[in-house]
Parts: structure tokens; C-alpha cells; sequence
């Protein structure tokens, strides 16, 4: 199966959070109990260099992903305008899989807090 189509703006300078659930064809909540993931952003797909990586977490029961950038982090986008990024599912003794890829439009800061 294709990797489903997500694409994501952040405001370089602030944090950003976003929260994916994880559903059947029928609506009820995947158990994620035992996977891991990964997230990057790159500014292309053939990049040898990671932008920065997301921090993952689960909410196992409910299915929910949790894709989390610190401010420190998306500082680091402040002079790219696009990217690109995905997001691999590692369940348990099995082999890692793409959930999700897109574009990424990062907005520049103005303000420095």
C-alpha cells in the first residue's frame, strides 16, 4: 500500500506539534502497542543531510501518533522555504513501513523571542 499524503507548515522559531490517529477502514483505533517510528524532514528526498528529526510518541490504545518539534529545532529551517518529510512505522518484529510523506512550507520568524 502507498504511503498516505500529509503536508505540514511550520513556523520556524515556534514549536510545533501535530497529532496523526491511526484508524481501520471500519474508524476503530490501530494499537500501536510495540511500534516505533522515525520522521525526518530533508530538503529533497534524495538528501543525503537530515533537516532535523521529529520526536515521536505514542498513544497506544487510541492509535494516536505524536510528531513533535522544539522551537530549537525548527530554528533550524528559519532560511529553507520548502522540504520534504516522512514518517516510517516500525511494528514490533516486523519490517518498517510508510505511513505518511509530503511537503513541507516552513514560514520564516520575524519576531525573536
Amino acid at each position: 500500500m502507498a504511503a498516505g499524503k500529509y503536508n505540514i507548515t511550520i513556523d520556524a522559531y515556534a514549536g510545533f506539534a501535530v497529532d496523526i490517529v491511526c484508524q481501520d477502514a471500519d474508524g476503530v483505533a490501530v494499537d500501536l502497542t510495540g511500534y516505533t517510528a522515525r520522521a525526518q524532514i530533508r530538503k529533497t528526498a534524495q538528501s543525503s543531510s537530515i533537516l532535523t528529526s521529529f520526536v515521536v510518541t505514542f498513544t497506544p490504545l487510541t492509535g494516536t501518533i505524536h510528531l513533535t518539534l522544539a522551537a530549537t529545532e525548527t530554528l533550524k529551517l528559519q532560511t529553507i522555504t520548502d522540504a520534504v518529510w516522512d514518517l516510517f512505522l516500525v511494528p514490533s518484529g516486523e519490517e518498517p513501513f510508510k505511513l505518511l510523506a509530503g511537503a513541507v512550507k516552513i514560514s520564516a520568524a520575524v519576531t525573536r523571542v
